[in-house]
């Protein structure tokens, strides 16, 4: 039987999971991003490190789902090393099954 309406939005369909960061030495907990983050993650798809960061920002959640960053922690997280970004940018593209290699294909092919 095909879901109603009201079970689709009552859905939790954002997982959550830990990844070890070895660059910052532990782990982080993320979790996937909804429709509409990921949009807004992408309007910085010309800024590879922006996109990086906007997408930590979104993603890096507490024990109880709630976010640990705020856009007044863009310019710190952006004085973090490039590898911590990387890290953590390539485990949130993991979790929400983003082919990272394809994303950078495409921009490289979008033209200016």
């Amino acid at each position: 039987m095909a879901l109603s309406r009201d079970e689709i939005f009552a859905a939790n369909d954002l997982k959550t999971q830990a990844f070890q960061v070895d660059a910052l030495g532990g782990e982080v907990l993320l979790r996937s991003l909804s429709a509409l983050e990921i949009e807004g993650v992408r309007e910085y798809a010309e800024d590879p490190v922006g996109m990086g960061i906007r997408a930590i920002i979104a993603s890096a959640v507490d024990e109880d789902g709630g976010q640990i960053f705020s856009d007044d922690d863009y310019d710190k997280l952006g004085a973090k090393s490039a590898e911590a970004i990387t890290q953590l940018f390539n485990a949130i593209s993991e979790l929400n099954g983003f082919d990272v290699e394809e994303a950078i294909e495409d921009l490289e092919e979008t033209p200016s």
